[in-house]
């Protein structure tokens, strides 16, 4: 995995997946992690449950492009048809629509149920585990 890096070094590229961490929500778990994007003309970040002030945003970390670089260092991109992670324990898929589009977003393994969360008609197709989180002193 990438190295984590603060929002006060530098930001994201416009219209790019990053690994993010809140700082101040469920504080006593290390934070809260999601997959966001960052837009610099509107200063706010994008997740799946919609828009986030920036300063709620401590470090990000670049994630591959699954379509491109799966298997590749960037990250350890774990085939489903190779192996699920374990049930119910958070992950960062790839999600596949019908028509092949791609996209990364957090999800988990239900074991009993054999189904992801966050599906929705998609299929996941690769899955790889979350980073550690950032050090303490890493954090503003």
């Amino acid at each position: 995995m990438n190295e984590w890096i603060s929002v006060k070094d530098r930001l994201p590229a416009h219209d790019v997946d990053v690994l993010i961490r809140y700082k101040g929500h469920n504080d006593w778990c290390g934070g809260w992690f999601d997959v966001g994007r960052y837009y610099p003309n509107h200063d706010l970040w994008e997740v799946p449950e919609g828009t986030m002030d920036p300063s709620g945003i401590t470090p990000w970390m670049p994630i591959c492009n699954p379509v491109k670089e799966i298997g590749e260092k960037v990250n350890e991109w774990v085939s489903v048809n190779k192996k699920l992670p374990k049930s119910m324990r958070n992950v960062i898929a790839c999600f596949a629509d019908k028509d092949g589009n791609r996209f990364v977003d957090y999800s988990f393994y239900w074991k009993e149920a054999k189904t992801w969360a966050h599906e929705h008609g998609l299929t996941v197709t690769h899955w790889a585990d979350f980073p550690d989180p950032p050090a303490e002193s890493e954090l503003p």
